[in-house]
């Protein structure tokens, strides 16, 4: 009898040692998934500033962009002010002072309105 006891009692602290390491297993998993939420948190968290940031650059490069479409269409009108005169002068309009870095800016000034509305989309 004292040896099924004995038995008994071994079986008993055999179960209870496995049924405290799965607790301690099933405790740490707990402590990960709850470290996980929270990096799920800040992560969230760190996209919302980035869209944040993004919306602030869209809001800016619009307003450049307004700026630019501004200054392209001053400087259209100054270029075709140059042509017209030249050709009533009889003049090459080549050879109008500034006309060609005019004409350069305004090609610049183009190709980075084109881009700014590529991003905008």
């Amino acid at each position: 009898m004292k040896e099924q006891k004995s038995v008994r009692n071994r079986l008993f602290k055999t179960k209870k040692v496995e049924l405290e390491s799965h607790k301690v297993e099933l405790a740490d998993s707990v402590k990960k998934l709850l470290s996980y939420g929270k990096g799920v948190v800040t992560f969230s968290n760190n996209i919302q500033i980035l869209i944040n940031e993004i919306e602030q650059s869209k809001k800016s490069l619009k307003v450049d962009l307004s700026d630019l479409q501004n200054d392209l269409g001053f400087l259209a009108k100054g270029i075709q002010s140059a042509e017209v005169a030249a050709k009533l002068l009889g003049v090459n309009v080549k050879e109008v002072e500034g006309y060609t870095r005019g004409l350069q800016a305004f090609k610049v000034g183009a190709e980075y309105e084109k881009l700014a509305k590529k991003f905008l989309k």
